[in-house]
């Protein structure tokens, strides 16, 4: 009986340490930790804002050269706009740089009304108005952020502007004038992922589209006699804030540690 139980402990000492063998020779497997967000990628959405416009806009009449009349003056013009952007982001550890373009359509629309008085201009004081509207614009903008966390991107932008300024005299006679002006933009935004490859935004911009010129020549005669041309000068500036939504590709992941 001795023997058989000194035969029984032996047998659970071989198995115990074979089995310790079997768990140094087989370590546990390491959890996989979940994918993390990155905001390296290609992205295109679409946005809808308000805008506020500032036209200064010098207006003078001419006849055969000399000018007749002047007058400047400030204008709001506030209006919705929209669009859509694409662009595309890099990011290394909480730093995040990028390229973005977007075009918008635009509501925004400004007038500036004056009268040249009776005997300066012609022999009846002459009323006229500038509507100028600003149909469109882009930019194409670099983009600087950092993430503190990992869905958020706190982020500065800046880069090249362009727009459609489209202008109308109400002198008799005269035609519409467009032009497409380049300039400058800067602004600020935050970002945040909703969804494992859907962010949303909120942005604010400055735009500045420099100084536009414009002459429109008119039928109205001078008191010389000569037709008068309305020369238009206007510098424009705008602020935007938009909400946008994108959709990004995982492309260009880069695994943070």
């Amino acid at each position: 009986m001795r023997n058989l139980i000194v035969l029984i402990f032996a047998s659970c000492a071989a198995c115990g340490t074979a089995s310790g063998a079997d768990l140094d020779m087989h370590p546990p497997t390491p959890m996989i930790p979940a994918p993390l967000y990155t905001w390296s990628g290609f992205y295109f959405g679409a946005n809808a804002g308000f805008g506020w416009e500032l036209t200064t806009d010098t207006s003078t009449l001419n006849a055969a050269g000399p000018a007749l009349f002047r007058d400047t003056q400030a204008a709001n013009a506030n209006g919705i706009i929209g669009g859509g952007q694409m662009g595309i982001n890099y990011q290394n550890g909480y730093w995040v740089e990028g390229l973005e373009g977007d075009f918008q359509g635009s509501s925004q629309r400004a007038a500036h009304s004056f009268t040249c008085p009776g005997g300066a201009c012609s022999a009846l004081a002459i009323p006229a108005t500038i509507n100028q509207d600003l149909n469109w614009f882009g930019t194409v903008r670099t983009r600087l952020g950092f993430a503190p966390l990992e869905r958020v991107l706190l982020y500065a932008t800046g880069g090249l502007a362009y727009g459609q300024l489209a202008s109308t005299s109400t002198l008799p006679g005269t035609v519409r004038a467009s032009n497409v002006n380049p300039g400058w933009t800067a602004g600020a935004g935050i970002e945040a992922f909703v969804a494992e490859n859907w962010t949303v935004r909120v942005e604010y911009l400055y735009l500045d589209f420099s100084r536009v010129s414009d002459t429109f020549s008119s039928s109205v005669a001078s008191t010389g006699g000569a037709t008068l041309d309305n020369v238009s000068s206007t510098h424009l500036t705008d602020n935007i804030v938009r909400v946008g939504v994108n959709y990004k590709f995982n492309w260009w992941i880069i695994p943070k540690y």
